[in-house]
């Protein structure tokens, strides 16, 4: 294919035989005008999937693959084809034995036998993918796309007789289902059977991408593998290991697998705050893969309708994936039901109306760089050394990180996994790092919250975090009456009035929040307030270490502070802290921040080369009237461009942009909204740091 289109559409569209004529002529006709540059051919899909199709079903499927191959190709479209079931996503009420006699099932933690989700070792099961995944692939698609069902926890951990008979001989010796279940969530220390399961699994999920990859090859070497997948922190609960899974999926020099990170917000279930997920989907899962893996983001649209999703969320979806640098969307906005997509054309107008400021957005974001901002951490192994409390399970391994980022991206600071000037530690990550690599956190800037810190005083580093002890997060209703947070410090962004509510996350109190007992030299800058407005508890402290580092601890547990509601932990107050906080441990020289006359912002900076990226996503339904950008910067930029609707950059006046102390200061009056994004190009000098 020559079309080079950097806002790539990949349509994944369902074609059902009852309809099949209709709908491909359908979609000839209308993919010019929507814009769409590749379809991905989704069979077997949805309400009207089979359980495990057999290989007489498959050809079946394949003779129609053909005809939409033939008809997109000589309409210069790319012909892609994604399998709805590799393990199964659920039952679903099918039952594999009727047309896979002989499979094994999953069997659940609590003993449960699944009817249809595949157990991976099911000798059945293998040989099956094997032969309908080798007639896939005598289509001939472009990237040929496993779904991530093909995943190893929630509904799909098997402890069947199976998978119990390998784990005995790993173990030395004969092992039950309530013994390995029993050791899996044991409270505190991690039992030695949960590293061990967990490499098992992971082990047998690269046998399966290996036997999919050897299918798919020996039938069309050029074609490409696709891997959707659940994000980082749920597949750290089955130990998966990412790299060795893009070599499973023949990723090697030259031959970059693709992969599909989710973007979630599946429908509209509030705000557009939900797209805080979603960047940071995207940057994770990327962290994680190769680097020349090809990223193309999974829009979703369920029940596929605008009362699932509205127009203005789908293109807020777009523009968050191509400002990311994603290079390209798989749209899945149509239903699988065979009904014709202009029966909601409102989608498709938007597509091919917004192409060309799309296309603009996503060439300066796809060229090489860094993503700037407060870093975060992920390690593969959280679920191995996380510590579970009694009454947790399974569920509970998951990698702790969000929803706490959402702290920060939502006073306008933002994340990444690239170096960092100062970074974040939250929950238990820190149980996944060694001394060294604290020692060298320490050592620079780093933010914690009260569970993170509380585990790095276990690890002998209160002393370097400007603590001499601290009690365990605990909820606020245990610790006595409070009526909020006070902000007192006028350094980090308080006054002696300076308020916000305690009562976290949705007026309650089952927030955690740590005692901290400051040592000598660490500055209160907040305390929770008793009903008088006096300090009871220091609430967020700023030390300087003897290595010179600076440290913030705030005493909140974030996941419980924040969680998925917790709409009152954020406010102009939190914003002007945070951004202090961060302020001052990257010693004044942030990468960037975002202040104006609105809320929920989602702020981004992409340095590449001579050329820095910054914007502003505004997730409120309220308009911005501006926005004020603070960034490090050694010179004033040689050139300002703003994107215009049109997709064109438009020069901005020099006198915009303020350069104090390293510090640029970029006010930009234009309404900002929801469907209006503002993205600023930075040109730099030749040979000028930026």
């Amino acid at each position: 294919m020559t079309r080079h289109s950097p806002a790539w559409y990949a349509l994944r569209r369902t074609l059902p035989p009852w309809r099949f004529d209709e709908l491909l002529a359908e979609l000839i006709a209308v993919l010019p005008r929507y814009q769409v540059d590749e379809v991905i051919v989704m069979v077997d899909t949805e309400e009207f999937f089979h359980g495990h199709p057999t290989p007489d079903k498959v050809r079946e499927y394949a003779r129609n693959l053909v005809k939409v191959r033939d008809a997109l190709t000589e309409s210069g479209v790319g012909y892609s084809l994604n399998p709805w079931v590799t393990r199964g996503h659920d039952d679903r009420r099918r039952h594999s034995a009727d047309t896979l006699p002989g499979i094994q099932t999953v069997v659940s933690a609590d003993g449960g036998h699944a009817t249809c989700v595949a157990c991976t070792l099911s000798p059945v099961w293998q040989e099956n993918l094997r032969q309908t995944w080798r007639i896939y692939a005598e289509t001939r698609p472009r990237v040929l796309w496993v779904e991530d069902d093909i995943r190893d926890f929630g509904a799909h951990e098997c402890f069947c007789p199976l998978h119990l008979e390998r784990f005995s001989k790993i173990v030395g010796e004969t092992v039950s289902r309530e013994q390995v279940t029993a050791a899996m969530v044991q409270p505190g220390k991690p039992h030695p059977w949960r590293e061990a399961w967990l490499a098992m699994r992971s082990a047998i999920s690269l046998e399966v991408l290996r036997l999919i990859t050897g299918a798919v090859q020996s039938e069309a070497p050029q074609t490409r593998l696709g891997l959707m997948s659940s994000g980082p922190r749920n597949h750290c609960r089955e130990e998966r290991d990412w790299m060795l899974v893009a070599q499973a999926l023949g990723a090697h020099d030259g031959q970059p697998i693709f992969s599909r990170p989710t973007m979630g917000n599946y429908w509209e279930w509030g705000p557009p705050r939900g797209l805080y997920f979603s960047q940071d989907s995207i940057k994770l899962t990327r962290h994680c893969l190769p680097a020349a893996t090809i990223d193309y983001t999974e829009l979703e649209n369920v029940p596929f309708s605008r009362y699932a999703k509205s127009v203005v969320f789908t293109f807020a979806q777009l523009v968050v994936s191509c400002a990311y640098g994603a290079r390209g969307t798989t749209l899945n906005l149509f239903d699988h039901l065979g009904t014709p997509m202009e029966d909601e054309p409102h989608y498709g107008r938007m597509l091919g109306a917004r192409k060309s400021y799309l296309n603009a957005l996503a060439d300066r974001a796809q060229k090489p760089g860094v993503y700037r901002g407060l870093g975060l951490i992920h390690r593969a192994n959280a679920s191995i050394v996380k510590h579970l409390t009694p009454g947790q399970g399974l569920a509970d391994l998951g990698e702790d990180g969000y929803p706490a980022l959402e702290a920060f991206e939502a006073a306008g600071i933002p994340t990444t996994y690239d170096d960092a000037e100062a970074v974040f530690l939250c929950g238990q990550q820190a149980r996944s790092l060694t001394d060294d690599e604290i020692r060298s956190l320490l050592a620079a800037g780093l933010f914690l919250d009260g569970s993170a810190a509380e585990i790095l005083c276990e690890r002998g580093f209160a002393v370097a975090i400007g603590l001499t002890s601290i009690e365990s997060p605990a909820p606020l209703d245990s610790l006595g009456a409070f009526s909020a947070e006070g902000f007192t410090h006028p350094d980090f962004g308080g006054s002696p009035r300076d308020h916000m509510s305690a009562q976290l996350p949705m007026v309650n109190y089952t927030a955690g929040f740590a005692l901290l007992r400051p040592a000598a030299g660490a500055v209160v800058i907040g305390n929770l307030l008793d009903p008088d407005a006096l300090p009871v508890h220091p609430a967020m402290i700023a030390f300087e270490n003897a290595s010179g580092g600076r440290v913030i601890v705030h005493a909140w547990d974030y996941a419980s502070a924040i969680g998925p509601v917790g709409v009152s932990f954020h406010g102009p107050v939190r914003q002007r802290q945070l951004q202090a906080s961060v302020r001052w441990l990257c010693r004044d020289q942030v990468p960037v921040m975002a202040r104006g006359d609105g809320a929920w912002p989602l702020v981004f900076r992409k340095d590449c080369g001579n050329e820095s990226l910054v914007g502003l996503i505004n997730l409120s339904l309220d308009p911005w009237p501006g926005a004020e950008f603070e960034l490090a910067a050694n010179d004033s930029p040689a050139g300002l461009s703003v994107l215009e609707p049109d997709g064109s950059w438009t020069p901005l006046a020099g006198d915009c942009c303020r350069i104090r102390n390293g510090v640029a200061h970029l006010m930009i009056e234009r309404s900002i909204s929801l469907d209006a994004p503002l993205f600023i190009r930075l040109q730099w000098q030749a040979g000028q740091s930026c």
